[in-house]
């Protein structure tokens, strides 16, 4: 099985809208994708049979911001991301598992696929056999429809094209009652990232800098707040580091 990755470099530099991408532009916030209707918290409903029924959701395509939608059952998934649908089978496997990742291998194509689920969100990619990069990437989940008042602090992964091997951590404040949130990365390959982004209902959109490693960077921050009182967090990042084009996702939980 490949590293377990969510993100992957891509082979162009076009296209993102992060700080160093420049090219044509796509949506820079959630509101901004054409035809997307969140999916809102509501209790007594699980994430995972949303996601068996099929569940909209956001994601990266070709470093674009685009609506997307999975369908997850226990032996394929379905993720249309771009206007691409593409479809994994997996049954009978035995998912192999790393820091909260289940990873599956389509024996046929040798494609993966690689899913991070908490309680409330979850992120899903498909990844080349070919080329060990990212095919089509999806954060769903069940956004948060009253926000708290107060400061949140979340904790959890990342996972850079920037040193595929590794798999970060991120460390974020979210001051609800001044629509500010403050994003910072590090992973043990000694790169970092400081980023800012403003909350918007239960959606933020904001800017990141990444630095260390092979080089510097910038890209976005583009992501919501899911559970019913923002108990976690789910996005994706678009941008150049090293002077290669990146897109990828991020998760975190309350504590």
């Amino acid at each position: 099985m490949a590293s377990l990755v969510l993100l992957a470099a891509c082979s162009s530099t076009g296209g993102t809208n992060g700080g160093g991408g420049g090219g044509a532009q796509g949506p820079t916030t959630i509101g901004e994708i054409k035809n997307f209707q969140p999916t809102k918290y509501e209790q007594g409903v699980d994430l995972a049979d949303l996601q068996a029924g099929g569940i909209d959701g956001f994601g990266a395509s070709k470093g674009t911001l685009v609506g997307t939608s999975v369908k997850k059952t226990d032996d394929d998934i379905t993720i249309t991301a771009g206007g691409e649908t593409l479809t994994l089978n997996y049954a009978g496997q035995v998912p192999g598992q790393s820091y909260q990742i289940d990873g599956y291998t389509n024996t046929a194509t040798g494609n993966e696929a690689f899913f991070l689920n908490g309680s409330y969100v979850g992120i899903a990619a498909l990844t080349s056999a070919t080329t060990d990069e990212i095919i089509s990437l999806s954060v769903t989940g069940q956004e948060t429809v009253n926000l708290p008042s107060q400061v949140a602090n979340y904790g959890g992964v990342w996972m850079s094209s920037a040193d595929p091997a590794d798999v970060g951590y991120i460390d974020v404040t979210a001051d609800f009652e001044n629509t500010s949130l403050d994003f910072t990365l590090g992973a043990a390959s000694g790169i970092g990232g400081k980023g800012k982004a403003t909350i918007d209902g239960s959606q933020f959109a904001g800017n990141i800098d990444l630095f260390g490693g092979a080089g510097t960077g910038s890209g976005t921050l583009t992501g919501a707040f899911y559970g019913p009182n923002a108990n976690e967090i789910g996005g994706v990042s678009n941008g150049t580091y090293a002077g290669q084009a990146y897109t990828g996702a991020f998760y975190g939980e309350r504590y």
